[in-house]
């Protein structure tokens, strides 16, 4: 039984306007910052809601629901009794949206269906007509806390779809800590745009006066200027480390390059040194020597080029064609420290990418291994 009607609360909680000029069909969204600031809001709303003989529906969370019926208890609402006359159900909202969720996205027929049976259970009043329908639901709110972002949008669509046949009143919820990215903007507005009412944080609400209000969007908009300042100078900040890694990563290539470029050059020298001074019968010999390590020169010298023949346009690449050319790139160095180099290839791995910059990606492996690893390693 009601035995009380004390659901003023705090002025400057915002909360939908259930006055009979409200549409039917509104849907608004409420966001907070702390769990207390959003109960007072809801004890308002249901507890309005029932005091003037309208039907509540609540699918929010445990920790939620049980609160709020404390709540509600103590401003002297019988909740069972209120239940046991059809005018207040509260369900679970994991449970509640678990029955309708198909390979992570909501299915709008078993939606309708569920909801469309919930909505369509209340009892006409003694008067014949059927009372009002408050809603509020956290099953969004669950779903972009879990990363599924589409999901969300889908359901709050499913929810306006749902009102075009059901006459109630929505009522959302989200923490806002739950759009600290970037990235969250664009589904931000989506959510939003969703919605016919939108209810700010109480860090808006709170002010008691117009101006103080006025001052406090001042401050919000200087603090996004801020934020958008910063970002940018992240960005350009990472822009020119990338760069600096990447020229730091080319110098150290172009060293272990040159080392092996150098190595054949001698001996090449060294070869038509003998030549020349050699019986005219060994020459041959040191010729083709010379030959050899000129044709090592030139394999060198291609595999390079892979670094630097690079489009913009990806294309298929056998891995272990790459690996197999930066390793002879290596090989000087390899050899220098007696490191053995045992090759596992799975298949003729294939990948779709851009050849040059898994080259560099590679090479920047093989040469951290290679000075990480000890002696005869």
């Amino acid at each position: 039984m009601i035995t009380g009607s004390s659901f003023t609360g705090n002025g400057s909680i915002a909360t939908p306007n259930l006055s009979p000029e409200t549409p039917l069909h509104a849907h608004s969204v409420q966001f907070y910052e702390e769990d207390s600031f959003l109960l007072d809001s809801l004890t308002k709303l249901i507890g309005t809601t029932l005091m003037a003989g309208d039907v509540a529906i609540v699918i929010a969370t445990p920790d939620h629901r049980e609160e709020l019926a404390k709540r509600l208890k103590a401003r002297g609402l019988d909740l069972e009794l209120t239940a046991g006359l059809g005018s207040y159900c509260a369900l679970d909202a994991a449970e509640t949206l678990s029955g309708f969720m198909v390979h992570g996205l909501p299915n709008a027929a078993l939606f309708h269906s569920f909801m469309g049976y919930i909505l369509s259970a209340v009892r006409p009043t003694a008067e014949g007509k059927l009372p009002r329908i408050v809603l509020f639901g956290e099953m969004v709110a669950l779903l972009w806390a879990d990363g599924n972002i589409d999901a969300a949008l889908k359901l709050e669509q499913l929810w306006n779809d749902l009102a075009r046949s059901h006459s109630f009143h929505l009522h959302c919820a989200y923490p806002l800590k739950n759009f600290n990215q970037e990235s969250h903007s664009e589904a931000f507005r989506d959510i939003c745009a969703e919605h016919t009412h939108i209810i700010p944080t109480e860090e808006y609400t709170a002010p008691a006066s117009e101006e103080d209000r006025q001052r406090h969007v001042a401050l919000l908009q200087q603090r996004a200027l801020a934020a958008e300042t910063e970002a940018a100078g992240r960005l350009r900040a990472e822009e020119a480390l990338r760069r600096s890694e990447k020229l730091a990563a080319t110098g150290r290539l172009a060293a272990s390059i040159a080392h092996e470029i150098n190595n054949p050059l001698e001996a090449i020298s060294n070869a038509i040194y003998l030549a020349r001074s050699c019986p005219p019968e060994e020459t041959p010999i040191y010729l083709k020597v010379a030959d050899e390590e000129l044709a090592r020169v030139a394999q060198i010298t291609k595999r390079t080029l892979g670094f630097y023949r690079e489009t913009a346009t990806p294309a298929i690449v056998k891995l272990s064609a790459l690996l197999d050319d930066l390793l002879i790139l290596f090989n000087r160095k390899l050899e220098a420290k007696n490191l053995t180099v045992k090759r596992q290839y799975r298949d003729e791995l294939e990948i779709w990418g851009l050849e040059g910059e898994l080259r560099q990606v590679f090479a920047n492996q093989i040469a951290n291994a290679i000075y990480a690893m000890p002696q005869n390693g």
